[in-house]
C-alpha cells in the first residue's frame, strides 16, 4: 500500500504533499544512518517519519507538508552532511524524491554527484551531441 501511495504521489502528488528524501548507505551502518537522521531532523526542528528497506540500506525520510520550506532544506543539507561522513565518498546519500515547490527552491533534489565529471566526459564521447536523454542527468547533463 505504501508503495503505490508514493507512486501515485510521484505521478500526481496532490498539493499538500511533504517531503520524501531517501536515504542510502551501507547497510552494515544502519545505527549510524538512523543516528543521523534524528540528529538532523531535531536539529531542523522538524517531524521526521523514517520508514524503508533497512537491510538493504535505504529509508525514506517524510516530513509534513506544513513544515517551513528552510527547516526542510537544512534537513535535507545536514542529511547529506552527516551521512557522507559514514562512509566511502558516494556510497552514502540523500535524494529528495518529491517536495513542495519552496522546498525545491532551497536545496537541490540531487546533491552532490562525486563522479559527474566522469559522466559528462563518458557522454561526451558516445554522445557528442547530446542527443540521448537530454537532460535526464543530474546537473542536466
Amino acid at each position: 500500500a505504501r508503495r503505490g501511495r508514493i507512486h501515485a504521489e510521484l505521478r500526481d502528488p496532490p498539493a499538500d504533499t511533504g517531503t520524501l528524501v531517501r536515504a542510502a548507505f551501507p547497510p552494515g551502518h544502519l545505527a549510524g544512518a538512523l543516528t543521523v537522521i534524528r540528529a538532523a531532523a531535531a536539529g531542523s526542528r522538524v517531524a521526521a517519519a523514517i520508514e524503508g528497506s533497512a537491510g538493504v540500506g535505504v529509508l525514506d525520510v517524510t516530513v509534513p507538508a506544513e513544515s517551513p520550506a528552510a527547516a526542510v532544506a537544512r534537513l535535507v543539507a545536514a542529511l547529506r552532511a552527516e551521512l557522507g561522513r559514514l562512509s566511502e565518498a558516494g556510497a552514502a546519500r540523500a535524494v529528495v524524491v518529491y517536495a513542495p515547490d519552496e522546498v525545491r527552491s532551497l536545496t537541490d533534489t540531487h546533491g552532490p554527484v562525486p563522479s559527474l565529471a566522469l559522466i559528462r566526459a563518458v557522454k561526451d564521447e558516445v554522445d557528442p551531441e547530446h542527443r540521448t536523454a537530454p537532460g535526464r542527468l543530474a546537473d542536466a547533463v
